[in-house]
């Protein structure tokens, strides 16, 4: 065993603990492993008080290389990522000994607790072997080692308000070294907005601070800490809210008045003076001339004193000429308020391409073979490939923001086993693209002969910022704050980008050596049977389960044929794709029989025979399961096992 020791950056550890990446892989001496590779994080002890040191562990079992996490997050409600506090971090690499297979890597964090109450960890994902593991869950609990001695108290920065006003609620907790987890706060919305963006924590104290929104007398309930067993809750205070509440506005806006056919719109709903909606904006019916692509996002802007709520759409328009976007219905407050309708209009024919040079953006298609026989899985991979503009403020395609469009193709069966855009970059021709959306498709080919994998289409979505024809925000603020919100976040254009089609030979499976059992099934097949007894009483249900392994997706093989011996009444299989790996060209599925015994005797259930085409060896192959004896006897004796 070596060791290895580097100082990390943490936040503070209990609200938001941050491990700053590890950038480097490390090695276990040893064989590659045969074992599937296992990772598990926990703490250790799994319960500390309050100032104790303890470890937080990542273990990585059974591989040959693995790489320390990028991040590690301590959960809870609330967070405060405000203070920075070094963590030792220590490296363990154990190689394998005689008779051992892999060897294990052991990712050790040392820290000290300082925040008392109950945390978990959330799944971490590591690279070992080229692999992704990723660990369960992990808690821990800090507490206090006396806990008899710390008391909470809420008190009120103002008693009284008037509405629209601000005031804090103020929690402080004694003695003032003590710093408790983040507390469960008494819902206020129904006369108050909370502004998140502005809360604080002094020694001692935690300061929440709202605005009132509505006149009246409220009681404001106890504020609630849970620290392992015990749990401290503050008294009720009061807040005397005066004046009336000005009329609700709510003001909708969108990025462009003027788009084509294809485009994306961003419309922008704003209802100042209160952060929380009592339900989602009623949008009007815009089925006409548009459909919703995104929505329904929420967000909260302070300024000018006081809070605004938003939401914010997406909608790709679909048809040409000249509409209005209705008015939006909010309701916040227990008020209803109405937005002005919108002006939009829509051309056909697309605009310019937005891109700096034609070979900014491309299509392409790749197979991973060029030669296939019939019904064996060809692999297509369509991408949609993105340059980005180098310059700030310019354009950039939107990631999975696009459609795409396979044409149908009579001489294939296709299936699909992937989709969206991937976060990785490819070289095409000498130049780095970024991948924004990729579709991957199995093709399996239907008939010999030459045969052609027809050309697919991507509409994507091209993002301009409003920089783009500006000045930067930096050097022309007041531009800036002139636009409205859907207007700052720019516009959209459709651009369509065709791939080159893909011609593939097809060759004929060959006759010479075909089973009888063979249906077409190209790439390795396993079949295994077992059953639950083999004495049974007349009138008793057996099951019968036979398990069908296969390379390729998982409709790509026929069913098993099972034959029954007669003295059986059969029920339709049951079946079970739970070991299908989704988007992938492999799995099981289990098919469950039930039988139930109708007269006495003895009988076989025989072997069932699949076979598969070996496309690389060019030959067939038959796999067999094992044969069943069963015996059943007469009503009133024991049919034993």
């Amino acid at each position: 065993m070596r060791e290895m020791k580097q100082n990390l950056w943490a936040k503070r550890l209990p609200v938001v603990s941050l491990l700053a990446p590890v950038a480097f892989a490390v090695l276990a001496a040893g064989p590659l492993p045969a074992q599937e590779p296992t990772a598990r994080a926990y703490v250790e002890p799994a319960e500390v008080e309050l100032g104790e040191p303890f470890r937080f562990v990542i273990e990585v079992s059974g591989v040959s290389e693995a790489q320390a996490p990028d991040y590690v997050y301590f959960i809870q409600p609330f967070t405060d990522p405000s203070v920075n506090e070094r963590s030792p971090f220590v490296l363990e690499i154990t190689a394998p000994t005689a008779g051992q297979i892999g060897g294990s890597v052991t990712f050790t964090y040392s820290l000290v607790a300082k925040v008392a109450g109950s945390f978990e960890v959330h799944p971490l994902r590591i690279i070992a072997d080229g692999r992704r593991l990723e660990t369960a869950p992990s808690t821990f609990r800090v507490t206090l080692p006396d806990p008899g001695a710390v008391s909470v108290r809420a008190r009120l920065g103002r008693t009284e308000v008037e509405v629209m006003e601000e005031f804090e609620l103020i929690v402080d907790v004694t003695p003032a070294d003590v710093v408790l987890q983040w507390p469960v706060v008494p819902d206020l919305s129904d006369f108050a907005n909370y502004m998140q963006r502005n809360r604080r924590e002094t020694d001692g104290s935690m300061v929440f601070p709202y605005v009132a929104s509505v006149a009246g007398t409220h009681e404001i309930g106890p504020v609630v800490f849970e620290v392992g067993e015990e749990t401290y809750r503050t008294e009720s205070v009061t807040l005397v809210v005066a004046g009336e509440p000005p009329a609700l506005e709510a003001r909708a806006s969108i990025n462009t008045d003027e788009t084509w056919v294809g485009s994306d719109v961003h419309l922008v709903i704003e209802v100042p003076g209160v952060s929380v909606l009592d339900a989602d904006p009623v949008l009007p019916d815009m089925s006409g001339f548009a459909e919703r692509v995104r929505g329904g996002g929420t967000g909260i802007w302070f300024g000018g004193g006081q809070p605004t709520a938003r939401r914010a759409y997406r909608i790709r328009v679909t048809t040409a000429g000249e509409f209005e976007i209705g008015p939006v219905q909010v309701m916040a407050a227990g008020r209803t308020a109405l937005t002005e309708p919108l002006r939009l209009v829509i051309r056909e024919a697309l605009p310019p391409a937005p891109v700096e040079s034609p070979e900014d953006v491309l299509a392409t298609a790749t197979a991973d073979k060029r030669r296939a026989y019939v019904g064996e899985p060809v692999t297509v991979t369509y991408r949609a490939l993105a340059r980005d503009s180098r310059r700030r403020h310019e354009w950039r395609v939107e990631q999975r923001a696009d459609t795409f469009a396979l044409p149908e193709m009579e001489n294939f069966r296709i299936e699909t086993i992937g989709s969206g855009g991937r976060w990785e970059r490819i070289e095409v021709d000498g130049r780095s693209y970024r991948v924004a959306s990729q579709r991957d498709f199995v093709f399996f080919a239907l008939a010999p002969g030459g045969s052609t994998i027809r050309s697919a289409e991507f509409t994507i979505q091209v993002h301009q910022s409003r920089w783009s024809s500006l000045s930067s925000p930096v050097e022309d603020p007041g531009r800036f704050v002139e636009m409205t919100q859907a207007q700052q976040a720019g516009t959209w254009t459709p651009m369509i980008l065709a791939t080159d089609p893909i011609p593939l030979e097809v060759v004929p499976l060959p006759g010479e050596g075909r089973p009888e059992s063979f249906r077409g099934h190209v790439g390795r097949l396993e079949v295994g049977s077992r059953v639950d007894r083999t004495h049974l009483v007349v009138g008793d249900t057996m099951t019968l389960r036979v398990e069908v392994s296969r390379d390729g997706p998982s409709m790509a093989a026929p069913d098993p044929e099972v034959a029954f011996p007669d003295g059986f009444e059969v029920m339709d299989p049951e079946i079970d794709d739970t070991g299908v790996r989704r988007y992938t060209l492999s799995g099981t599925r289990v098919y469950s029989y039930r039988l139930v015994a109708t007269q006495e005797g003895s009988f076989r259930i025989p072997a069932v025979e699949m076979s598969w085409f070996d496309p690389e060896s060019g030959s067939y192959t038959i796999v067999r399961t094992q044969p069943f004896d069963l015996t059943v006897v007469g009503a009133g004796r024991d049919g034993g096992g």
